[in-house]
């Protein structure tokens, strides 16, 4: 999990740190939960890049949403200081597409967390939600904050096409942040990017597809065409709610995973090279 502090989600996001030169270590995805917690540290160990949604709140009590912070991106060991899994509940769902989805939560006096979780070898992502209490009935009280983030080894490089194409298959993980009564509801569903050549460069498509929430009603899909692939990275920025970011994770580009805000969904997301 992503540890909040309420003066920290009014201020603005320090980016750009300084780089990382750890390098991934390849083992076998743990299943049982001090394996887990184990592996959890190890990326962020050797993690050297961060990607962050935007940050939106709201209350129970009103259809308002209120966008705090926008997208960004951070590199550098400084990056990993607020991740941690002390006193948090991990539920270990199983392996789905190549990724092991994990759902942590954890509750105390002044605030609920939860996390839905896809975890890999080199990098993982999650979508969470914290929501606070105010035994004053202050401003905090019953306020809900909802981001995602993707975390690892990111080498900054392009992948090797030598195939002309290349094709990631994971997960996505997301929570409706729109009107009531669907405004909280955890969706999942399959991700794809794929990357082609153009040009001089690289063209990536990111498709969501089967999303249901968690009564598997169906969602409509989701698709980003053409993104140019750069450094690694690829992206859509079309404002605070329509933005994509992704990233190729491990020293072979064999994972990828990102976050993104659309159609009022926040969300996260990553898979494995075929």
């Amino acid at each position: 999990m992503y540890r909040y502090v309420l003066a920290v989600v009014i201020v603005t996001l320090a980016a750009g740190c300084t780089g990382s030169d750890r390098q991934p270590i390849i083992e076998p995805m743990p299943m049982n939960d001090e394996g887990a917690r184990a592996r959890y540290h190890d990326i962020l160990e050797r993690g050297s890049t961060v990607l962050f949604s935007g940050v939106v709140a709201y209350y129970w009590d009103t259809d308002d949403l209120f966008l705090l912070r926008e997208h960004a991106s951070c590199e550098g060991e400084t990056c990993f200081q607020n991740f941690s899994l002390e006193g948090v509940n991990l539920q270990i769902l199983g392996v789905e597409r190549g990724v092991t989805r994990v759902n942590e939560s954890s509750q105390d006096a002044n605030q609920r967390l939860w996390v839905y979780g896809g975890w890999m070898e080199d990098s993982f992502f999650a979508t969470q939600g914290n929501q606070y209490v105010d035994p004053d009935r202050r401003r905090y009280d019953g306020l809900t904050v909802v981001r995602s983030y993707a975390v690892g080894y990111a080498p900054g490089t392009n992948p090797d096409l030598g195939a002309l194409n290349g094709r990631w298959n994971g997960l996505m993980l997301g929570v409706d942040v729109g009107t009531w009564p669907n405004r909280g509801d955890a969706l999942s569903g399959d991700a794809m990017v794929t990357v082609e050549l153009a040009g001089d460069g690289m063209a990536a498509d990111v498709s969501f597809t089967n999303i249901v929430d968690q009564l598997d009603v169906p969602r409509p899909d989701m698709t980003w065409e053409d993104l140019n692939v750069e450094a690694g990275r690829f992206g859509h920025d079309g404002g605070m709610a329509d933005n994509l970011a992704g990233a190729f994770f491990g020293a072979d580009h064999g994972e990828v995973a990102g976050t993104f805000h659309r159609d009022r969904i926040i969300g996260s997301f990553g898979g494995v090279r075929e």
